[in-house]
């Protein structure tokens, strides 16, 4: 469900781009012509929590599969609800301080919109 929701969103947002799923155990993988965005799905409604199991994945991901040194690289964790306050600290801490190009997406599904 969620990912059916996300494919929907990256369609608009990323048109003519290569969108594949489940591929090397990535969730879902987005190549444009300048970047490739990693997402890590997890349907947990605790944010902490989906932030800490997506981003062992993503960071493996990142390492193992680097066909595209070319390329810039997102790592992206996706919940179905939003950042706390807190969660958007521990975010820019990993981002500015440790150099970790993660980000966080909410989905919604169709139900808790």
């Amino acid at each position: 469900m969620m990912q059916a929701a996300l494919h929907e969103e990256l369609k608009i947002e990323y048109p003519g781009a290569n969108i594949v799923f489940e591929e090397n155990f990535v969730d879902v993988a987005v190549t444009t012509d300048m970047e490739k965005i990693l997402f890590e799905i997890k349907s947990d409604f605790c944010t902490r929590r989906v932030l800490r199991l997506a981003i062992g994945q993503l960071l493996e991901y990142a390492y193992y599969w680097d066909n595209f040194p070319e390329k810039i690289v997102r790592l992206v964790a996706v919940g179905r609800t939003a950042l706390s306050l807190e969660d958007e600290r521990y975010l820019r801490f990993l981002k500015v301080k440790l150099n970790v190009p993660i980000e966080y997406r909410q989905v919604k599904l169709p139900s808790e919109a």
